[in-house]
Order: C-alpha cells, then sequence, then structure tokens
C-alpha cells in the first residue's frame, strides 16, 4: 500500500457505539515544504499511527521519538506539536474521534508490534479498496474496518483490551493456550500447529478468519506482550529472555528490536 501511497480522507463519518463516535480517518505525508506542525489542540481525541518516517512529537512540552510504527494518543486539549528530522516526509494515519472519559485519559506514545502494523496498513488497504470500488453495502463495510483500525491503535497504546472484543474460535482459544507456554517462543510454527492438531496452513487460515492474524503473527505478538512484562519485572535483559523462553540474549535483543523498533535495554529505560 505504502509503495503506491494516495491520500485518504474520510470526514463527517458517522459511526457510534456507546460511548465512542468516531468523527474522522485521513491518511497523507506532510507536504516538501512542511518539517514542523506548530503546537495546537483539538477538542476531540485523536490517535497517530506513524507508517514511516521519524521525528519528534511535542505533547505538553515533553518531546518523544517518533519512528515507523508509532501510535500517539492524545486526550482532547493536549497541546501537540511535530518536528520532521529526516528527508523523507512521514506518512501519517490520523483518526479523530469523541470518546467517553477521554480527558481523564493521559497521552500516551507507543511502538505498534510489527504484527499489528501489519495489520494496520491490510485495513487500510481494505478501507481504501472499499472507498473506492464500493459494494453492496460500502457504509457498514467501511465501518466495521474503521472500527477495528481504532481497536487496534488503542490497544497499541495500551488503552483498551480486544481480549472480549469478540468471542474466540475453539481453535483460536486451543492456539492462546498453547502460545501461553514459554518453550512456544523456541519451537518452529509448524510444530505449533502440531501440537494444535492441525496443518499449519489451515490452521492460519482459520486463525485469519477468526483473529485477523496467522498463527506467526499471534505468536509475535503474545511474545512481545510477555517479554515487556517481563522487562519490566525482571531484574535484567538476560533474566526476562529466559523467563520469556528464548535461549540465546543476543537473539532475544534481535528478535524484539525487530518487533518494536528498540532495544530490550532501551526499552527498560523509557518505563
Amino acid at each position: 500500500m505504502l509503495k503506491q501511497y494516495q491520500p485518504l480522507v474520510l470526514e463527517k463519518l458517522y459511526i457510534r457505539l456507546p460511548g465512542i463516535h468516531v468523527r474522522k480517518l485521513a491518511l497523507h505525508r506532510h507536504l516538501p515544504e512542511t518539517t514542523a506542525v506548530r503546537p495546537h489542540a483539538h477538542k476531540f481525541a485523536q490517535c497517530l499511527l506513524y507508517l514511516t518516517g521519524q521525528g519528534c512529537q511535542m505533547i505538553g512540552g515533553r518531546p518523544w521519538k517518533i519512528r515507523t510504527g508509532t501510535v500517539v494518543f492524545l486526550p482532547p486539549g493536549v497541546e501537540h506539536a511535530f518536528h520532521r528530522e529526516a528527508n523523507r516526509r512521514p506518512i501519517c494515519l490520523v483518526m479523530d474521534f469523541d470518546w467517553r472519559g477521554a480527558r481523564r485519559k493521559l497521552p500516551n506514545v507507543s511502538l505498534l508490534p510489527l504484527s499489528a502494523l501489519h495489520e494496520a496498513r491490510q485495513l487500510l488497504a481494505s478501507i481504501a479498496y472499499s472507498q473506492r470500488f464500493g459494494s453492496r453495502s460500502p457504509q457498514l463495510q467501511t465501518g466495521a474496518l474503521v472500527l477495528r483500525l481504532l481497536d487496534l491503535l488503542l490497544c497499541g497504546a495500551a488503552l483498551t483490551s480486544s481480549a472480549g472484543a469478540r468471542p474466540l474460535s475453539p481453535i483460536t482459544r486451543k492456539v492462546e493456550a498453547l502460545l501461553m507456554s514459554p518453550q512456544t517462543a523456541g519451537i518452529s510454527l509448524g510444530t505449533i500447529a502440531r501440537l494444535a492438531g492441525y496443518q499449519h496452513d489451515y490452521l492460519n487460515r482459520v486463525l485469519k478468519k477468526h483473529s485477523g492474524l496467522t498463527l506467526g503473527q499471534l505468536r509475535a505478538r503474545k511474545l512481545v506482550a510477555r517479554t515487556q512484562e517481563l522487562l519490566k519485572q525482571m531484574d535484567s535483559v538476560a533474566d526476562a529472555a529466559s523467563a520469556a523462553g528464548f535461549s540465546e540474549p543476543n537473539y532475544f535483543a534481535r528478535w524484539f528490536r525487530r518487533q518494536t523498533g528498540m532495544t530490550p535495554s532501551a526499552w527498560r529505560g523509557r518505563r
């Protein structure tokens, strides 16, 4: 999608659920002459997802490093600004919404796991396709995709949990139970599929249908969440790696950086 980037703007969205109203979705690239966005604030909540580029987001006077995969949550009334730090113009997804209780929440800057970032790109591609070619019920289809995308960003910012957002299929529950074991960090996806009692390709199709993720993406998401919790609790990165099921701390450090864009030590340091 990003190689064939086209701006996308959906305004005056009438997507409402109890406690939430999605106002606008926009995908845009910063203008060539724009290196900085001046400080400003909104009356509504906002989520930003940087799909490419890097820079510095100022939130309430505090600087935050921004890179590909960074998701930013901004409550209403919080002043923020952005400064681009590289020649490549960032591509940014912006979602404006009203959310009951949003003013009581704090701003949040997080990195999406690669699996979640990949899903966000797929959702944007589906939204763009739906708008361009339509369907029998384009508003319903687009609304469902927009809500899933917002849920993904809020989960990525640790503001909600999607565990109860949709009922899990028996197969998904079985796989998630397997993935709770630290041993699954060091075995192949084919082995995990066999332990679940299914062919790898078939299991991928079923998981994709019910959860939106393949087995590899689901394992990566679970592992990222587990290792982040362990990095908070354990005395060292090596201890966290071992507890998560990684036998080699150096391999764990490379894997964690691929998934989050940060080394485990850097992630611990920002907490």
